[in-house]
């Protein structure tokens, strides 16, 4: 059982991969849009750098992983004014 737990946490870490990669061009579309504030772009190209980092330092050196989860949590908050961007004011017309 304990092998399945630790197989299952890095399942995660490696689907933590394609989590922050997919935010690479997630912000790029945001920042050159112009319906929302280029800044939220930049954090969410920010959140895919953290994604990543993280990950690798989980998977690569895991000794390191307890320095590095603070920085790459809080670059992983780069997600977040994205989502109170879209719920709280929305997209605006560009048209």
């Amino acid at each position: 059982v304990y092998l399945s737990l630790r197989l299952h946490a890095s399942g995660l870490q490696v689907a933590q991969v394609f989590w922050g990669a997919w935010l690479f061009p997630y912000g790029l579309v945001a920042m050159r849009s112009g319906v929302v504030p280029r800044w939220v772009g930049a954090a969410l190209l920010a959140a895919g750098v953290g994604c990543l980092v993280a990950s690798a330092a989980a998977l690569c050196v895991p000794a390191y992983w307890p320095t590095v989860r603070p920085v790459t949590t809080l670059l992983m908050a780069g997600e977040v004014p994205m989502i109170v961007w879209l719920i709280g004011w929305g997209a605006r017309d560009v048209g």
